[in-house]
């Protein structure tokens, strides 16, 4: 499995999600893009689900 490196806001939302299955992560994820008012915010989103999709995380 590759490694993949988290920057501290992405660390801190999957510190948050710690403990939920996979499946609840990424959901948990797309349900946070819809209801973040931020393009930033929702691109740091976007990037953890296509990393947990990939298997970097």
């Amino acid at each position: 499995m590759q490694t993949c490196w988290l920057n501290d806001e992405e660390q801190q939302i999957m510190n948050d999600l710690d403990g939920l299955p996979e499946s609840e992560k990424i959901k948990s994820l797309e349900d946070s893009i819809a209801e973040e008012p931020d393009e930033t915010g929702r691109r740091v989103l976007r990037t953890l689900i296509s990393k947990l999709k990939g298997g970097l995380l």
